[in-house]
Formats: C-alpha cells, structure tokens, sequence
C-alpha cells in the first residue's frame, strides 16, 4: 500500500496546520480532536507535504498557506509498440498447428500483425460512414450503409504515439507480439488500476492527464476520484524513475458497438470504469440507447523492454 501524506486543512482560508504534517493516521486524528475550528484531515501529495515541512521550519504561524508551491508537471511517457519478428514466427507456427487440428480454421490469415493498430483520430470525416469491428478491430472499414453518429471527434492535433486500437485483451497480446511487455503484478511499485469509457482517444488522454494534476495541484477530503488515480500513476513514475528503469505507456482502445436490438444482456456501462463522454446514459445496457452508436473501452498499460528478445 502507498504511502499517505496527511495534514490538517482549513478550506475557508486555503491554510494548513502548521507543525502537523505527518504519514500516521491515528496521530493526525489526535490532533485534529483538539481543535474546535472547522478544518478536515486531508491527504496531499509528497511534494506538498515537503514543501509545507520545510516552509513551518521558518514560518512560526498557527496556519501556513501554500503559496510558492510549484509542483513538478509529470507526463505520461506513451511509447510506440514495435513487433517482434521472432515472435511473429513462432506464433505463426502455433496458429499452423491449430489450423491442422481444426478444419474449419484453414485457410485463415493470421491476423497476428494487425493487431495494434495506430490510432485514427475519430472523425466526422472517416467515421460516419465506418464499420467498427468489435471483435476483430484491426478489419474494421469504410461502409456507406453505416451513418454513425458521432459524438465528439478527436482532436486532430493529438499526439498518437502509443495509442492503438485493439481488441478487448490486446495487452496481452503486448508480451507476445512486441519487443516490450507488460510488468508482473510482483514487479510494480505501485499498482495501477487506469480505465474507463469514452467517445474517443483525446477524452482518455485528457482525463489521465486531468488525475495527475488533481493529484499534483491539489489534495482530497471528499474521495476525489481523480485526486486517486493521479496519485497511482505519479507515485508509479516517481519508484520507476527511481529504480532508474526505462518504461512508458500504451493506451489502447476497443470499440463497443450498439446493436439497437434492445436485446436482453450485452455490453453494461458499470462494468468498465467511468464513462467519460457526452451521451446522456439512460439505462444499463449499451444496445438499450437511443443517440449513441459506438463506444471505446480503453486502458492505459504500462510496459518496459522485453530483455529477453533481439
């Protein structure tokens, strides 16, 4: 478990305790028993907690602002996944051996080097008239029968370098496909937990980046979700800088389709993490919507060189 920095916070004023900073919750809740002033117990980030320890060092008042504090801006380190050749062929020799056990498989490409696929900002443009492939991503296409609504296009200025879309487990094809792979749960330094729901990539992206500075710029006494995540992914970068090992991200997106069968069952909105988007959500399944045709499932996967390939 991460560690958490505490202090005693006084909203109205923007002040904190002076001399009560401290990691141990149960000597926190002592002190803020014996205050009759209307303030909170808050968790804030490292950086903040140093800085207010070192600012009380010459700062003899009752409560001390944090003002001078500037946090360190992290970003996200995305990367590009190239394809292993090595594993190519050996996946190719397994895909040969599954097609002579069944019948009805021969005669299928394999598909193995379509599977990350470099992101194609959604628009209007290309996205109206496009058929997603839920299951087999990377063959999804242009088809003029499709009039899909789209409800916000990507930026089309976005940075896409390591983002791809894939199908649901696509990052376990990252290990056996690439030259990186994903960490071990034992190899983590701090456990990850980053997904949700969107129209498009630039959401996704936003959002993550929205956490870090929740987490950067500000503190938490109200379960600020956000405040959480960037707390994961930047406790998660500072171990790894550390530990001084090379690392970076991939974010991937599946398209989740809506059938508009009203079908009992199919795709449910809860089970996948927060819906970032702009659709008004009405009901529990997917297919029961009226106003959206599409959805993307993503994850942000961290990954370090797989040292055991050429």
């Amino acid at each position: 478990m991460s560690k958490r920095f505490l202090a005693i916070y006084d909203e109205k004023d923007n002040t904190y305790l002076n001399n009560c900073f401290s990691t141990n919750n149960l000597e926190m809740i002592k002190k803020f028993d014996t205050l009759n002033i209307e303030c909170s117990i808050v968790e804030i980030n490292k950086e903040l907690f140093e800085f207010l320890q070192e600012k009380s060092k010459t700062d003899q008042s009752e409560w001390i602002s944090p003002d001078g504090f500037t946090p360190t801006n992290y970003k996200i380190p995305y990367l590009n996944l190239g394809l292993n050749q090595e594993k190519l062929k050996e996946r190719d020799i397994i895909w040969k051996e599954i097609q002579e056990e069944n019948e009805e498989l021969r005669g299928i490409e394999n598909d193995d080097n379509l599977r990350f696929q470099p992101w194609v900002p959604i628009s209007k443009e290309i996205h109206t008239n496009f058929r997603f492939n839920e299951g087999y991503p990377w063959y999804s296409e242009h088809d003029e029968s499709i009039n899909n609504i789209i409800l916000e296009e990507d930026d089309q200025n976005m940075d896409i370098t390591g983002v791809y879309l894939t199908h649901l487990n696509g990052d376990y094809d990252i290990d056996g496909l690439t030259n990186h792979r994903t960490l071990q749960f034992s190899e983590e330094p701090v456990h990850l937990y980053c997904w949700g729901v969107s129209d498009n990539a630039t959401q996704a992206k936003k959002y993550i980046d929205e956490c870090i500075k929740a987490y950067q710029q500000g503190i938490d006494y109200e379960g600020n979700g956000d405040f959480f995540q960037g707390k994961q992914l930047v406790q998660f970068m500072q171990a790894m800088e550390e530990e001084n090992r090379e690392y970076g991200f991939v974010l991937l997106l599946t398209p989740i389709l809506n059938e508009h069968n009203h079908e009992w069952g199919g795709w449910r909105w809860h089970k996948w993490g927060e819906y970032l988007g702009h659709h008004q959500i009405e009901h529990e399944y997917l297919n029961d919507e009226e106003g959206v045709d599409f959805v993307f499932v993503w994850k942000l996967v961290a990954v370090v060189k797989d040292e055991g390939v050429n």
